[in-house]
């Protein structure tokens, strides 16, 4: 027989199970946000630009900005091609690099997100950063098996600007919130949006196959504006948000010259 002190000691040994910890990613607070959106024929990226950030995607901004940032002006069409083909560059199952089109290209202030979520806040604040806002097309001539997200690389390949990411499959994430430090290959399952396939390659460093299995994502649903032209980056914001003073600033004059590229 077994005495009591003895089973209680082993007892003792055994570890108590724990609750399931939350895990809680920084990605989404990071400086520049990408929301990836694939659906049957078509993808779509979603990008907040952060202030900090704006040089490494320099090719996509309109000269005005780009001199106030120090960069020369150059012919935009040209700067566009290197930047879908060089500088932010999206391939369906390893092809060539897919050229988008700009679709918005404005000035706006940054979407608070949920720390735990990822996902906007439903009241946000009247003060938050200003951020350049892009939204860029892809069109895609059949259902890819995987899609290689490329960000701006740097020294050693690394990016050039800190990324946080999502991926959206028909409405449904694929991943959590994650860096996007390098480039990463996305396995899409076309049976079973929202899911990886049984490939080694991960999304993020995410080892789940649905990272949030709620309902639909609709984005709409916190939109600025619902169509071209009204919300608008005007130089004197952009040049108070680098903390740089313009000679109109400078003479008490502040710039009213916007810019947006229509949809």
């Amino acid at each position: 027989m077994v005495k009591l002190p003895a089973l209680l000691a082993a007892l003792s040994l055994v570890p108590a199970p724990r609750p399931d910890a939350t895990v809680v990613t920084r990605a989404m607070t990071a400086t520049t946000i990408a929301e990836f959106f694939v659906d049957q024929d078509s993808f779509r990226l979603q990008i907040e630009i952060g202030i900090a950030d704006l040089r490494a995607f320099g090719n996509l901004l309109p000269n005005e900005i780009r001199e106030q940032i120090g960069l020369a002006p150059e012919p935009l069409q040209e700067r566009l091609q290197q930047f879908f083909s060089e500088d932010c560059v999206v391939r369906a199952d390893g092809g060539d690099p897919l050229i988008g089109r700009v679709k918005i290209l404005l000035g706006r202030r940054r979407l608070v997100r949920d720390e735990i979520t990822g996902e906007p806040l439903p009241n946000q604040p009247a003060d938050a950063e200003v951020v350049v806002y892009a939204e860029l097309t892809y069109s895609l001539k059949s259902r890819p098996a995987t899609l290689s997200l490329q960000p701006p690389l740097g020294s050693g390949a690394r990016a050039s600007a800190n990324i946080g990411f999502v991926l959206y499959h028909e409405g449904l994430p694929v991943n959590d919130f994650r860096y996007l430090s390098a480039e990463e290959t996305v396995d899409l399952d076309w049976v079973t949006p929202g899911t990886r396939s049984s490939g080694t390659r991960t999304c993020g460093g995410s080892t789940r196959p649905r990272c949030r299995p709620t309902s639909t994502w609709n984005p709409s649903r916190f939109a600025r504006r619902s169509s071209c032209g009204p919300e608008i980056f005007s130089s004197g914001s952009i040049s108070a948000s680098l903390g740089e003073t313009s000679s109109a600033q400078k003479s008490g004059v502040a710039s009213s010259r916007g810019w947006s590229i229509s949809c």
